[in-house]
């Protein structure tokens, strides 16, 4: 195992170790919260929640992300537990109401959110991803100057290829491929992520 900018790599790259980091530092934080919860206002607990819990679950979840549901699925619990601590809930509460309440997303959606955001930056704002990643997508981009039902859909083609079917850029070709039109269309980054975090709370 190394670690690579902040991301524990495995040499299998299930992320578990980097994501059992990250719930370790969660947990912890979940503990000084607990204790002081009775001390911390009520307008306060957001923030404190972007400025502790949030960059950490964040950082490099466009690459760790991609792992299973078993490895993934712990660190969900760890968020929820968080949760409930700043808005003082019992474990028997209703769990999606608290990512309502916060106005933030599950861990795995939270994953589709990153990616797709990376993406729409790939075809619509020029140098703001390195060419490396914006040539993989432009490349397998639909827009063309000849009419077809997928032109302007923003569809991705998929590559017809047995490598490329368990590869990293496949995942996110499916991920994308599955937003609506109307969404992948948007005509600015603020309300492409407004209009597909709304279609991600909405699928939770």
């Amino acid at each position: 195992m190394i670690k690579f900018l902040g991301i524990l790599i495995d040499d299998k790259l299930s992320f578990k170790d980097h994501i059992n980091s990250v719930i370790c530092k969660i947990n912890g934080l979940n503990g000084m919260l607990y204790r002081r919860r009775d001390y911390i206002p009520l307008t306060c607990r957001r923030s404190l929640y972007f400025a502790l819990v949030n960059p950490r679950i964040q950082y490099g979840i466009e690459i760790y992300g991609k792992t299973t549901l078993q490895f993934l699925q712990p660190l969900h619990i760890a968020c929820n537990r968080v949760l409930r601590t700043l808005q003082g809930q019992s474990r028997f509460c209703n769990v999606k109401q608290l990512y309502i309440n916060f106005n933030i997303l599950p861990v795995h959606q939270l994953y589709k959110y990153s990616v797709c955001k990376m993406i729409y930056k790939c075809f619509n704002y020029s140098g703001v991803m390195s060419n490396a990643i914006r040539d993989i997508f432009k490349s397998l981009q639909s827009n063309h100057s000849y009419h077809t039902r997928l032109s302007n859909t923003g569809y991705i083609f998929s590559s017809a290829n047995r490598v490329y079917f368990k590869s990293y850029v496949y995942d996110l070709v499916l991920i994308w491929n599955q937003i609506p039109i109307h969404i992948r269309n948007s005509q600015s980054l603020n309300l492409f992520s407004k209009h597909y975090k709304s279609y991600l709370s909405n699928a939770c």
